[in-house]
């Protein structure tokens, strides 16, 4: 071999680091390789940089090994990246992380750049004390999205685990502008249908507000209360709202004066289907009253219309009954979405509970 094929053989040689990059070029990377895949009927994300930074960057808890990438000599082939998280397990909190933003290009995909990607994270996020890794996958190409983690799943059974399949509500906010923005047809005449049942601003808000600091105590007791055997944790950090909703989640709460009796966690993702949409995400809804959560669930979707969102998902939650969520205008709608829990060491069970309510991001 010559000296110059020795050359380009090396610089092709595939090699794991930290990010070396912004987070607005990282959302541009992670677009431009998901529409380089197949997605089927799925719609597929478009997180912005400020949205990235948030979440994950500015996190107190951020180290560089949360957000790695593949790179092929200089050339970057494929990232992956966590968000410091906890979660409760029955009643044990346990520090971890949130695992999404899978991305490789088909090149590097051949050379298993997304295994790599992933091993290299687990065993990072593992040396700094992270006790699992848990995360959405959507079906956004099959080295990237949902095809990758279930293979992976199958061929480590024991790293790996795959939760029942994560089911929606979903409310139609702006009907022609969803109409408009979809390919399905069927889809279309539910954008349609819906502007039969508009949404409107609520008459009563005066007791609904932003989530402030002092609300930390009584916002982590009414998530932990919730019946499910896996259950988010979140910190201030979490919790407080971001400076906008295009930068990050943001968190309102029902307060009669005496501290919140509700709180609902919500956010804007940008998706991409027949043209532009925008979905409104909310992560958590919760209430000891079903009344309390149906009154802050209404201002949540008048937040979310004003902010230009036409479409409001829900993650079924297992203390919402459907009689509740069909009375609010919701139906309910099967996506190809799934919540997988990558174990790091033996504190965490390495089976996903059947219930669970985490977040979606």
């Amino acid at each position: 071999m010559t000296a110059e094929g020795s050359r380009s053989e090396a610089a092709e040689e595939l090699t794991i680091a930290p990010l070396n990059i912004g987070p607005d070029e990282i959302a541009a990377f992670i677009a431009q390789i998901y529409d380089e895949y197949p997605h089927g009927s799925s719609f597929v994300p478009r997180w912005s940089g400020p949205f990235l930074r948030h979440i994950i960057f500015d996190h107190p808890q951020f180290t560089p090994d949360h957000a790695l990438g593949a790179y092929m000599g200089d050339q970057l082939a494929g990232l992956i990246m966590a968000q410091p998280y906890a979660i409760y397990i029955d009643d044990q909190r346990v520090e971890g992380a949130y695992g999404s933003w899978l991305a490789v290009t088909p090149r590097a995909a051949g050379q298993f750049a997304a295994m790599k990607l992933l091993h290299e994270l687990r065993e990072r996020l593992a040396a700094q004390g992270a006790e699992f890794m848990v995360g959405v996958a959507y079906r956004s190409g099959p080295a990237v999205g949902l095809e990758f983690w279930e293979s992976y799943a199958r061929a480590f059974p024991k790293e790996i685990s795959q939760g029942a399949d994560l089911k929606y509500w979903a409310r139609v906010l702006d009907g022609a502008a969803f109409a408009a923005a979809v390919k399905d047809p069927l889809l279309k005449l539910g954008g349609f249908a819906a502007r039969l049942r508009p949404v409107f601003r609520p008459r009563a808000t005066a007791d609904i507000r932003e989530f402030v600091s002092g609300d930390l105590e009584r916002c982590q007791e009414l998530l932990a209360e919730a019946p499910a055997r896996l259950r988010t944790a979140p910190s201030l950090w979490e919790l407080q709202c971001a400076p906008s909703l295009d930068q990050g989640p943001q968190t309102l709460v029902l307060d009669r004066g005496s501290g919140p009796d509700a709180l609902s966690m919500f956010h804007a993702l940008p998706m991409e289907d027949a043209t532009p949409l925008r979905v409104g995400i909310i992560e958590h809804v919760c209430a000891s009253d079903a009344r309390d959560r149906q009154r802050l669930l209404a201002a949540t979707l008048w937040r979310l219309k004003q902010s230009g969102a036409c479409l409001a998902l829900l993650p079924q939650k297992p203390y919402i009954g459907a009689s509740e969520m069909l009375l609010a205008g919701f139906v309910p709608y099967d996506a190809d979405f799934k919540t997988f829990l990558m174990t790091l060491n033996d504190t965490v069970p390495p089976q996903i509970p059947a219930s669970y309510d985490l977040l979606v991001r």
